[in-house]
């Protein structure tokens, strides 16, 4: 699924510039409750004019809008759920009457874009998969996607305890990873654009990035900081591109661990480590990352 980038590198969306695709703009108008429900869509955007608010994964495969929006002329107050239907490879996107819980239509979207200003909260073990962007995206209980790419605008944010993601691709500019314990981030990928944000990654006790049988992939252009504050272990590569300025590493109590590789792209990256640590180079590790 193509995650579309400012001039700058920063992640802003989805991709709808390449004319194979199939791209749809829900807006407030009345033509989407006529439209054909056999079409599957390849990118599915809510325009500026249809305010959803925080979309929330009510189940393991469910997301539902948080708001309805009216429609023009009609005066019917529509509110969306997106079901996830992992044989077919896309999500029911369907436009219910907020009043009477009518099915007004269902559009099939392989891949969604809430609004620019759109909450996605995810949780509820839930294992969608396809393309999703918001410009939040927070981790609120475990997520087990099915190749799920995920794109922030603004941030991406986990801090609850005892969460496990799977499986997921992280594009945003700003990342918040902290205060949570027992936290398990497994076989998925960390893309940091462009944007002047920050990685900032704070491990509590018996949290890890990556296992070695499933690591992680991390790539950035800003800067990177990870810390911790009890045990912790990120199994899996850290590729600081050309544009990244500083890696800090280590920092915090604890032992802090790291099995993989670290790769930098440029002659001007500073690597700055501190506390009781180390550093393995894992060639299984390495190897799993890239059977992936």
């Amino acid at each position: 699924y193509g995650v579309a980038f400012d001039n700058g590198g920063k992640p802003i969306g989805l991709d709808t510039t390449n004319t194979n695709k199939k791209a749809i703009t829900i807006t407030d108008t009345p033509d989407l409750i006529n439209l054909n429900i056999l079409d599957t869509y390849d990118v599915c955007n809510f325009g500026q004019n249809v305010n959803i608010g925080p979309v929330n994964a009510v189940s393991i495969n469910k997301l539902e809008a948080s708001n309805s929006y009216n429609v023009s002329g009609l005066n019917i107050p529509v509110k969306p759920t997106f079901v996830w239907d992992r044989a077919n490879g896309y999500y029911n996107v369907n436009l219910i009457n907020a009043n009477t819980g009518a099915l007004l239509s269902t559009l099939k979207c392989k891949a969604i874009d809430f609004g620019q200003n759109a909450t996605l909260n995810l949780g509820n073990d839930f294992i969608g998969g396809g393309a999703l962007a918001a410009n939040q995206v927070n981790f609120t209980g475990n997520v087990n996607g099915s190749n799920l790419t995920l794109v922030a605008r603004n941030e991406v944010k986990i801090e609850r305890n005892g969460i496990e993601v799977s499986n997921v691709n992280l594009f945003s500019q700003n990342y918040n990873i902290s205060n949570a314990q027992n936290l398990t981030v497994k076989d998925s990928l960390i893309f940091g654009g462009s944007g002047g944000q920050n990685i900032d990654i704070k491990l509590n006790s018996n949290s890890k990035l990556g296992t070695k049988d499933n690591p992680v992939l991390i790539i950035s252009d800003n800067n990177i900081n990870i810390s911790r504050n009890g045990n912790a272990e990120i199994n899996g590569i850290i590729f600081a591109t050309k544009n990244n300025n500083n890696f800090n590493i280590g920092d915090g109590n604890g032992d802090f661990s790291l099995n993989g590789m670290i790769i930098s792209n440029g002659q001007n990256n500073n690597f700055n480590f501190s506390g009781n640590f180390k550093i393995s180079f894992n060639p299984d590790v390495v190897a799993n990352v890239a059977s992936k």
